[in-house]
């Protein structure tokens, strides 16, 4: 189940214009991990914020049966037919929510932010601390130091916290 959802990922990006680069199906998956959509792949803080190596893997096995081809440092679908599940269209309506929030701007840093205030914040949670701007701010700083602005942060931080604060 766990590669379908990740076809099923792919898929959206691609209609949805989401360039597929490392980082966007890493910090989609994520999102959509934490927001409740049953993905399995374990992910742990790494240097552009959380990282799975099962996910690089599959992502691997989905190039070598020939379901997506890389041109470049981009992927590209090539072989993923729609699920007729519910997953296909949670993943839309997600990942649309995302998209949103983020003023379609996929940029490298608005994803790694994005990624690691959203780790932050469920680490915060999970700590049963108050993942309020300031904590969740600390904890980015701790993470990245100043490679970000507060106001940059900040500013992602308002645009994503209505999507992950009610999971």
């Amino acid at each position: 189940m766990k590669k379908n959802i990740l076809k099923q990922c792919l898929l959206v990006m691609d209609e949805k214009n989401i360039e597929l680069t490392k980082i966007n199906i890493q910090k989609l998956v994520y999102f959509l991990r934490e927001t409740n959509i049953p993905v399995t792949y374990k992910f742990a803080p790494y240097i552009y914020g959380p990282y799975s190596s099962e996910l690089k893997s599959d992502i691997e096995d989905l190039l070598m049966w020939e379901n997506i081809t890389l041109q470049g440092n981009k992927y590209k679908v090539q072989n993923i037919p729609k699920d007729d599940s519910s997953f296909y269209s949670k993943i839309s309506e997600k990942i649309e929510s995302f998209k949103t929030a983020l003023n379609n701007d996929f940029s490298f840093d608005n994803m790694e932010i994005s990624g690691t205030l959203i780790y932050c914040y469920k680490a915060l949670k999970k700590a049963q601390e108050k993942p309020n701007e300031g904590n969740v701010l600390k904890e980015f700083k701790n993470w990245k130091g100043n490679k970000y602005t507060d106001a940059k942060i900040n500013q992602i931080f308002s645009k994503i916290k209505p999507l992950i604060e009610k999971y």
